[in-house]
């Protein structure tokens, strides 16, 4: 009787036992398990953000390769204008030297009419000759003027021609910084989509 009854104790201890690990296994699957929902929550979320981040990303680009037309539209528009400049004072500059050409014609003809003036009054000498001189003085005098002021004319023309080059300079080099400003903003552009196929990327390896 005292041996069954030690078996049974025994058995009892066994069953105890195998209960007890059977217990330990159900809190570590159940752990498990928690720790298992926990993680799947965690890559939901991180699923959700990187969603966010890729429709953040998807808004940037769409802004950015919004404004890259616009841009350099501005800077066609600029070349546009200072080319338009460039050709107003090319025609302001010329239409002043024909001025300045036609002043100095007219100061020749001056020049000529006086001398024909002053050869008149030497024909008159016969008449006069107190009076004959001071026409002949006279002349001179006007001759003399009228020189200067179609060397003075021609000066003036020539400044002209130089203001002329220099105006057309000054906008050759406008438009060569509008260029620039062109090629800066296709570079620019350029750089923009290299960074929404990297932010795509990002996003895609996210």
């Amino acid at each position: 009787m005292q041996a069954e009854a030690a078996a049974a104790a025994a058995a009892i201890e066994a069953a105890e036992a195998r209960c007890a690990a059977a217990e330990a296994g159900e809190a570590t699957a159940r752990a498990a398990a928690t720790e298992a929902s926990r993680e799947v929550e965690e890559m939901e979320l991180a699923a959700e953000r990187a969603e966010g981040a890729r429709s953040t990303a998807e808004a940037q680009a769409a802004a950015l390769l919004a404004q890259a037309p616009a841009q350099v539209r501005a800077v066609e528009e600029q070349v546009e204008a200072s080319a338009e400049a460039a050709r107003l004072v090319a025609v302001t500059a010329r239409e002043e030297v024909e001025g300045a050409r036609a002043e100095s014609r007219l100061a020749a003809r001056q020049a000529a009419d006086a001398t024909e003036a002053a050869e008149a009054a030497v024909a008159a000498r016969e008449q006069g000759a107190e009076s004959a001189a001071r026409a002949v003085a006279a002349a001179r005098e006007e001759v003399a003027q009228s020189a200067a002021e179609a060397l003075a004319s021609e000066a003036k023309a020539e400044q002209a021609a130089v203001d002329c080059e220099a105006a057309q300079a000054a906008q050759a080099a406008q438009a060569t910084a509008a260029l620039a400003k062109l090629d800066q903003a296709a570079a620019d552009r350029e750089a923009m989509q290299a960074e929404v196929a990297v932010a795509a990327a990002t996003v895609e390896a996210a």
